[in-house]
């Protein structure tokens, strides 16, 4: 497990330095609240924004990344760069605060193998599929998993829209369409029409997904409804993954299907999965600092 931590901003000082004058400590005491923002604002400039870019853009930073040499470096900048601007430690009289995270990694690269009435199908890992889980496991998977096809997988009343009415998905995988019907129909009265509303975000598909019991989650994708390309999202997840400490248990996976190649089996569909995903086991790191500017 390692830890992160939060930069935060309390307020900013009148003063950088030096004993002030009495004259210098009536005026400091007199400054209006709007005339200590205007002081705090004036010492934030195009050209100091330009180099803390930069700066931390730069290879000597190394993208930044958590539990990274990079991590550490930021984190040092950050806290130097705010003590030169006056702030002030927002955590008593730390600058940090530690947040737990866990960091997973597929590996191996697994497949995902489908079979059912229509034959086999084998999708290969960044090429056919990519995915997750959350599960704080040496391995995790899916094994013969039914799959269930359920629309948009979205549950939402005040839309009177159900696509897991009457179906059980206990320990089965669902499989779900990116976005949600208002972009599909480009009715603006079906949800918010062309504007995708959170139920069409992957984040509520996989959230839902768990609540209804499934053992995984399968989103197809396509650029279109999605808003960006399949690159976005081999991109993305891939690699090592992070997340927050969390109690219990979630679903084995959150594998995600190129739309190229996706064709949604019916909802009553003897198609079943398996994916075996080996992944690094979750490590339990040193504590790791990201600024906390307090």
């Amino acid at each position: 497990m390692r830890t992160t931590s939060v930069l935060m901003v309390l307020a900013f000082t009148a003063a950088c330095g030096g004993s002030d004058t009495p004259d210098q400590a009536s005026s400091d005491a007199a400054m209006a609240p709007a005339d200590e923002l205007a002081a705090g604002a004036e010492a934030i400039s195009a050209e100091r924004l330009t180099a803390w870019t930069r700066t931390l853009s730069s290879d000597e930073f190394e993208g930044r990344g958590p539990s990274s040499p990079g991590e550490e470096r930021t984190v040092a900048y950050l806290k130097d760069e705010f003590q030169a601007l006056g702030l002030q430690p927002g955590n008593g009289d730390s600058w940090y605060q530690d947040v737990p995270l866990i960091e997973i990694t597929v590996e191996n690269s697994p497949t995902l193998a489908l079979s059912g009435l229509g034959g086999t199908a084998d999708l290969a890992w960044t090429e056919g599929f990519v995915g997750w889980t959350k599960r704080v496991v040496e391995t995790a998977g899916l094994d013969n998993s039914e799959m269930v096809f359920v629309g948009y997988g979205i549950v939402a009343p005040e839309y009177g829209w159900d696509d897991y009415a009457g179906v059980d998905m206990a320990g089965k995988t669902a499989v779900i369409l990116v976005n949600d019907p208002g972009f599909a129909t480009q009715d603006p009265d079906v949800f918010r029409g062309n504007a995708m509303t959170y139920y069409g975000r992957w984040t509520y598909k996989y959230e839902e997904a768990a609540r209804q019991g499934a053992a995984g989650a399968l989103v197809i994708h396509h650029t279109g409804p999605a808003g960006y390309p399949w690159e976005v999202v081999t991109g993305s997840w891939t690699g090592p993954q992070f997340d927050l400490v969390r109690d219990g248990s979630t679903w084995a996976a959150w594998p995600w299907k190129a739309g190229s190649k996706a064709t949604p089996p019916p909802r009553r569909s003897p198609w079943r999965a398996t994916i075996w995903r080996p992944s690094r086991p979750p490590r339990l790191s040193p504590p790791s600092r990201p600024c906390l500017s307090e």
